[in-house]
């Protein structure tokens, strides 16, 4: 493994391909609670994409490919997938979706809190 990182339950790895795997705990906030199950065998991500960085969030997780671009997946009750939110039963995203708001800013670094998202850029904004 070239790189991982972990969180609350999830834990997460990339190879040196750029292969992800992920596992632990499934949360899904759906209207009327919380429902979750762990997952103990990896789960792979991005067929057809080199991811060079990840990070994890409490619930969610955060890749960045090789030309740059943002992914995010996992609880989004607060907005923390960088895609906006409806309401707290805004729910989760199981697969990763590039996050187009910020595409030409050359994402250099990404990390998770409980319910936020950071990022750095190429001209080092935050």
């Amino acid at each position: 493994m070239a790189m991982v990182d972990c969180s609350c339950e999830t834990s997460v790895s990339v190879t040196a391909a750029g292969r992800v795997f992920t596992w632990g705990e499934r949360l899904i906030f759906l209207q009327g609670g919380i429902f979750s199950g762990f997952q103990n065998v990896p789960s792979e991500f991005f067929d057809n994409k080199k991811i060079v960085k990840i990070s994890c969030g409490f619930y969610h997780t955060l890749a960045i490919d090789e030309a740059n671009m943002l992914w995010t997946w996992g609880a989004n009750h607060s907005g923390q997938l960088c895609m906006g939110f409806a309401n707290e039963d805004a729910g989760t995203t199981a697969s990763p979706v590039r996050i187009e708001s910020v595409d030409g800013s050359g994402v250099m670094r990404a990390t998770g809190g409980r319910t936020h998202t950071m990022l750095v850029t190429a001209k080092c904004n935050v």
